[in-house]
């Protein structure tokens, strides 16, 4: 089984503050599936399942949990739910760029060991979200579904 140690964590430590911990568990009779209806039961959870056909990438399913913050967007407004519970709200007219400066926080600690995606923002940005970096493009939509035109989490706790 591979473990990450304490001394590795604290040298991982010293290089950023969003660090991969590795606990390798054997899930011979598990699905992605079953592990994600075990544990994903919180409204801010995804599954990931890859459709790739090789062995690099093609091997993973992706359950992300335990969100340490949550980005969202409706018209101007953003807002940034930390894991906490505080919410942060400002006017942008450039959400991409906001998620960009609120995701600089993070310092990640890549790790070679293993598979590629080892955390990130996951979510979504609606179609109407092209206003903001293609003012030609003139939206005459009505917010029926009142539902964020952009929204994004960062899962504190990710297991491939």
């Amino acid at each position: 089984m591979t473990m990450t140690s304490l001394e590795e964590f604290r040298q991982l430590a010293s290089r950023g503050n969003l660090i991969p911990v590795v606990a390798e568990i054997v899930g011979d009779v598990e699905t992605p599936v079953g592990a994600f209806q075990k544990i994903g039961r919180d409204r801010w959870s995804f599954l990931f399942e890859s459709a790739e056909r090789n062995e690099e990438s093609g091997r993973f399913s992706l359950i992300g949990i335990d969100p340490l913050l949550i980005v969202s967007q409706c018209e101007r407004d953003l807002a940034v739910r930390e894991r906490s519970g505080a919410v942060t709200r400002r006017s942008t007219s450039d959400p991409l760029g906001e998620l960009q400066k609120v995701l600089g926080e993070f310092r990640f600690v890549p790790r070679d060991d293993i598979p590629h995606f080892q955390g990130g923002a996951v979510g979504f940005a609606g179609y109407d979200v092209v206003r903001f970096f293609e003012p030609k493009v003139q939206i005459q939509s009505r917010d029926d579904l009142e539902l964020p035109e952009m929204m994004f989490m960062v899962a504190g706790t990710l297991i491939v």
